[in-house]
Formats: C-alpha cells, sequence, structure tokens
C-alpha cells in the first residue's frame, strides 16, 4: 500500500462579519474576525495513477467545478507535480451553510498533496494559490494548520479575505450550530447587500459590528487569565472589575454580521432560532449567524450548557430538522 496522508477541514464561523466598501473590479471589502470549530470533514489522499475524487454519499459533484479538484490542479500547475491521486471526502460540514465548507474541504487539498507530492510549499505560497481559487481558503489554510501545531485559529481578515492576522486565541467554549434545510449561495447574499444599499436610500443595516474592539477585547486581559481582576484594579483604575459575564457582555455586543438582517428578511426561521438559543435560561454567551448563512451559532461556557440547548432545538424545530436541517454541538479550536 503507498502513502496515505489524512486531513481534518475545519468549519469556521465569523464572530464579526462587516462590508466596508467595494473595490472597481466588483469585489466586496470585508472586516470579520474567524474562529475554526472542530465540526469537519474528512479527507484522506492516496498515491495513484490518475485524479479520481469520491465524495461519498454526500451530494456534491464531483465534476470539474469541485474546489477539491481545482485545488488539486493548481498545486500541480504551481509545482510542475503530475495531478495524479486518489482524493475521498467523508462531508460532515453542511454545504451552503456559511460555515466554509468547500473553502476548508479545498485548504486541505492543498496541505495534504503538498504532502504527498512532496512538492515543498510553505503556508505563505500556499495561501497565495488558495486566494487565486476563493477569499475564505487562505483563511481555513491558517486555521487547518493552526488546529495541526496547536496554534491560535482565531484570525481576522479583510480586504477580499485574503489579508490575514492571526489573534490571541478565543477563549475555549462550546457551540451549537443550527442550520436550516435551505442554502444560501454568497453570490446572492453579496448581491443582496448591493441591491438594498443602492435602492433604498434610508436604508441602514442594523448592526454594530466592531472588529477592532472586538480583537482588543480578545488580544488584551481575559477573564482566563489569573491577572484579570488586578489588571482592572490597577491598570484601569476601576473600583469594581468586571465579572466574566459582563466581560462576555461586552464582547458580545461588538460582534454582530451584516449579514444577518438580510437573512431574516428572506427566512424567518434564522430570527426564530437565534431568538430561543438566545433565551437567558439557555446562558448563551453570544449568538448570531455566521457568514452568509443560514446556519446560527450560539457559544457557551460548558458543554452540559450547550448539549442542553441543542436539545432544546432538537425538541423545538422538529419539522426544521426533518426536513434536512442540521444540529450540532462542536468547541472551538
Amino acid at each position: 500500500m503507498g502513502i496515505i496522508i489524512e486531513k481534518k477541514a475545519y468549519a469556521k464561523i465569523n464572530l464579526a462579519l462587516d462590508i466596508t466598501g467595494t473595490y472597481e473590479d466588483g469585489f466586496h471589502e470585508i472586516d470579520t474576525l474567524m474562529q475554526a470549530v472542530s465540526l469537519c470533514d474528512t479527507l484522506t489522499f492516496e498515491e495513484a495513477d490518475e485524479l479520481t475524487l469520491d465524495v461519498g454519499d454526500a451530494k456534491l459533484s464531483s465534476g470539474e467545478d469541485n474546489l477539491i479538484l481545482r485545488a488539486a490542479r493548481a498545486l500541480a500547475g504551481a509545482t510542475g507535480h503530475a495531478c495524479t491521486a486518489r482524493i475521498r471526502l467523508d462531508k460532515r460540514i453542511p454545504v451552503g451553510a456559511g460555515l466554509a465548507g468547500g473553502s476548508s474541504d479545498a485548504a486541505a487539498t492543498l496541505l495534504g498533496l503538498n504532502e504527498l507530492w512532496g512538492t515543498g510549499l510553505d503556508i505563505d505560497r500556499l495561501r497565495e494559490l488558495g486566494a487565486s481559487l476563493g477569499s475564505d481558503i487562505p483563511y481555513c489554510l491558517l486555521a487547518i494548520h493552526g488546529a495541526e501545531t496547536g496554534s491560535s485559529t482565531t484570525v481576522r481578515a479583510w480586504g477580499k479575505g485574503d489579508e490575514l492576522e492571526v489573534q490571541r486565541s478565543f477563549p475555549s467554549t462550546y457551540v451549537v450550530l443550527a442550520k436550516p434545510p435551505v442554502s444560501i449561495d454568497t453570490g446572492w447574499a453579496y448581491g443582496a447587500y448591493d441591491m438594498a444599499r443602492d435602492t433604498i436610500p434610508e436604508y441602514e443595516f442594523d448592526h454594530e459590528s466592531d472588529v477592532d474592539e472586538l480583537c482588543d477585547y480578545i488580544n488584551g486581559v481575559t477573564p482566563y487569565d489569573d491577572n484579570f481582576e488586578e489588571f482592572q484594579r490597577e491598570e484601569m483604575e476601576m473600583d469594581e472589575p468586571l465579572t466574566r459575564q459582563e466581560w462576555w457582555g461586552f464582547l458580545a455586543d461588538v460582534c454582530d454580521n451584516v449579514f444577518t438582517q438580510l437573512i431574516i428578511w428572506k427566512y424567518n426561521i434564522v430570527l426564530e432560532l437565534i431568538n430561543k438559543l438566545s433565551q437567558p435560561k439557555l446562558n448563551a454567551l453570544m449568538c448570531n449567524m455566521s457568514g452568509s448563512g443560514p446556519t446560527v451559532f450560539a457559544i457557551y461556557e460548558t458543554k452540559k450548557e450547550a448539549e442542553r440547548a441543542r436539545d432544546v432545538i432538537a425538541r423545538g424545530f422538529r419539522d426544521m430538522l426533518d426536513s434536512g436541517g442540521f444540529l450540532t454541538v462542536c468547541r472551538t479550536l
């Protein structure tokens, strides 16, 4: 048996997402903070005489438009290596969910084949290749690499999404992911944003995303540091230091998504999920929609709290799940 390489392709959530402008070529300028979670697809790469892709039971195209095959050909073209491998995908991340499943699969392919073929490209060169295939792929490369090496997967992205800066690791927490049985095309979401902006002059997005402030909170002294209370009293001269819950409240206030309101207008179930997961009795630290949707995420301090919230959704949204919706508990990486 030849060499077999296995790679995990991790999902991401957008803790905050804003659109800050539009480029002349029509691409949008974004500012976002992304976080990898343990939900993942698994890809295996094996030596072969030709390039093949087995997507298993996943309802995915294995044709020329598949990002995995495009990534393989891009790596072969950049290195001169023969584009030959047997690739198998075990799909767990839902499609069209705002979780970067396809982008992460492409990133895992670049990393896996770079290893299988011994082509020796460093992470920066792989990011360049990834950016030519999709705007989320450079982040996904860093996320997979970070998960494999034990480094941070909390990354700020701006510009077209390919300008990246690794942040201090987000606190280790548990995440409920709930996706209605619909898929959102990213291009449609950006088009809807443009239409709202251009055709409704008084339209204002009802969001308060501040990625600068969010990064300051995460990169600073947090309630998970032993000197949190001392820092507030001595350095910030606060008579009454923030509690952990208050700190999370400030964090949640600046975590928003410019697409949430747009998607809610089209799919009210997204609002219903946010409202249900945000119930005070469930103790969510923050809750919003990821990417261009429609997946809703809610963050909890403990696994027990996350599983309780998942069970509430499972009972209250049975029709959604019976119709092809998705629900799981995972953790931040």
